[in-house]
């Protein structure tokens, strides 16, 4: 059997990867298992090319660095090919329509991968098309950032259904993800939302006890300095707080 119909064979491998709910837990770790199986034997001639044959079509209507370079290189590496496309392209303003676009790239390559604003367009893509959709980041979620953020995390040891993970700052498309992941695994999510129209509740589609590990408030109020892992803008993740509270009462919430 192929590697390619191995991997396809797994009874919990979603057909595409829009969001982060509903994926399978044994998935999620099957993933991180066979992500160390192909880091152990990268840049070795005992490396595998499962993708051998396969084109990627990648769209990008976002600026990217990290996410552009580190789809085209596993392409690559992986013995597949990319091929880049754009607004143009690819748009729900376009010449042709989400579906017929769908239908055309079906045909014609065996992987999307999309970043984009609007989350309907990965959505519309997916539900028309016969080949994987992969949700680069839209304004909504950003499914592929958290799962190499929780990949690091059990690389290093730490146990997923018990850790604290702290989030400090917007209440924006990571957080989304990360509310998401909190429904796959037992770990702790404190959030210290700014106080930002619109952000001081749980996305519609994550709903309790699903995500009952979740503690919400409204004002970053403790140092993620004390958390098991911290994640939010640059600026939250670089300074202590100014008088809002002291590690007691930072200790407190993160054990609540």
């Amino acid at each position: 059997m192929s590697d390619e119909r191995e991997a396809r064979s797994h009874p919990s491998a979603p057909e595409h990867l829009v969001d982060l709910a509903g994926l399978d837990r044994a998935f999620v770790l099957e993933l991180f298992a066979e992500a160390d199986r192909l880091r152990a034997v990268r840049g070795t001639p005992k490396a595998p090319r499962p993708l051998a044959g396969k084109t990627a079509a990648l769209v990008f209507h976002k600026p990217s660095l990290r996410t552009r370079v580190s789809f085209t290189v596993g392409m690559h590496e992986l013995g597949g090919d990319a091929v880049d496309l754009g607004v143009v392209e690819v748009s729900e303003t376009g010449r042709e329509s989400v579906e017929d676009v769908a239908h055309v790239l079906s045909g014609m390559v065996d992987l999307v991968v999309v970043r984009t604003f609007s989350h309907r367009l990965v959505q519309r893509l997916a539900m028309s098309a016969t080949i994987p959709v992969i949700n680069a980041l839209t304004d909504h979620s950003h499914p592929c950032q958290i799962l190499a953020d929780m990949y690091t995390l059990w690389r290093a040891g730490r146990d997923l259904d018990q850790i604290t993970i702290a989030w400090v700052g917007d209440g924006n498309n990571v957080l989304h993800s990360w509310l998401e992941a909190s429904t796959l695994f037992g770990f702790k999510l404190r959030v210290g939302l700014n106080r930002t129209p619109g952000c001081t509740s749980l996305p519609k589609h994550i709903r309790k006890p699903a995500c009952g590990a979740c503690a919400i408030r409204t004002r970053p109020c403790v140092a993620p300095t004390w958390c098991t892992r911290t994640r939010g803008p640059a600026w939250a993740r670089s300074r202590r707080p100014s008088g809002g509270g002291s590690r007691s009462a930072a200790t407190r919430w993160m054990s609540a």
